[in-house]
C-alpha cells in the first residue's frame, strides 16, 4: 500500500491518508463510477416503487376512492379521544389533526426523521465551523489508537 496513489480531494482526505502512509493525488472524475451512480439512482427508486404500484393496480378504482378502512381504528386510545374532544376548530384543521394521529407509526417515523435531520444539521455546522480542529482531533485520535493497539 506504500506505493499506491489514491485520488482524494481536500485537506482532510490528504491528512487522513498520510496517517496510513498513503500518497494522495489530484482529484479526477471517473466516468465508470458516475455511470454506476446514475444507473443506481434511476433503478433503485423504480424498484422501490414497484411494490406499491402493483398493490395499487390490484384494487378497483371504486375501492381506491371509497372511505373503507379510513379511520376504522380511530378513537380507541386516549390520544384519539383527546383529539376528538378538541372543539371550536375549523373543520379542515380538525380533519387534518385526526388524519395526523390516525397512523401513529407514521407520525413516529416522521418525527424521528426530522429529529435526526436536525441533529445532522447541527453536527455538520459544528464540524464546518471548526474544520482544522476537527481534522487534528481525528488525526490525534487515529494516531493514539494506532499506538495503543
Amino acid at each position: 500500500m506504500n506505493g499506491r496513489v489514491i485520488r482524494v480531494p481536500g485537506t482532510l482526505g490528504s491528512v487522513l491518508l498520510s496517517v496510513f502512509n498513503v500518497t494522495a493525488g489530484a482529484f479526477r472524475l471517473m466516468p465508470a463510477a458516475v455511470g454506476v451512480q446514475i444507473a443506481v439512482g434511476l433503478v433503485v427508486p423504480l424498484l422501490a416503487a414497484l411494490v406499491p404500484v402493483i398493490g395499487g393496480a390490484r384494487i378497483s378504482p371504486h375501492q381506491a376512492i371509497s372511505n373503507y378502512g379510513l379511520g376504522a381504528g380511530f378513537g380507541r386510545n386516549w390520544l384519539d379521544r383527546l383529539v376528538g374532544r378538541i372543539r371550536r376548530l375549523p373543520r379542515p384543521l380538525a380533519l387534518s389533526l385526526r388524519n395526523t394521529f390516525r397512523r401513529k407509526a407514521r407520525v413516529v417515523l416522521t418525527m424521528l426523521t426530522l429529529v435526526l435531520g436536525g441533529v445532522m444539521f447541527v453536527v455538520v455546522m459544528n464540524v464546518g465551523s471548526h474544520p482544522v480542529e476537527c481534522c487534528w482531533t481525528t488525526v490525534s485520535y487515529l494516531c493514539c489508537s494506532a499506538r495503543a493497539g
